[in-house]
């Protein structure tokens, strides 16, 4: 019947969203230094993903430089990722109105867009790119 087919539909969709939560948990809590190691689990992240919100960033360390690194290789390693594991999901990355301004953050998040445009036009992949005020 349609209300069976219904429940089944969306106990499938509870399902998928539990694993979805318990593997993003699973990788949260892996600090920053052993995680971007770990680039066969990002690619099976990925693998998964029908759409990824990328707002992940760091906008003040005591290094200038390793904060414009984190950002980009963070970055990197998503386009990598999704490139290795043939994904496309459709990804919305926030970037910043730093952008404008003349400091290695706003300079990260520029590359930052550069890399997923050319990503995305390259691979026919939708995205996103809100500018949000910090």
């Amino acid at each position: 019947s349609e209300l069976e087919e219904d429940m089944t539909n969306v106990s499938a969709s509870w399902t998928m969203y539990k694993d979805y939560s318990t593997e993003l948990k699973r990788m949260g809590e892996q600090d920053w230094i052993t995680f971007r190691s770990k680039l066969f689990d990002v690619q099976d992240f990925v693998k998964k993903c029908d759409a990824i919100v990328h707002l992940a960033a760091v906008n003040r360390h005591h290094n200038q430089d390793e904060l414009f690194d984190l950002n980009v290789d963070l970055t990197k390693k998503l386009i990598d990722a999704c490139t290795w594991s043939n994904s496309k999901p459709h990804i919305i990355f926030s970037s910043s109105t730093q952008e404008e301004r003349n400091n290695l953050y706003g300079k990260a998040k520029y590359k930052c867009r550069e890399m997923l445009s050319d990503w995305a036009k390259n691979n026919k992949a939708k995205l996103a790119i809100p500018n949000l005020s910090n």
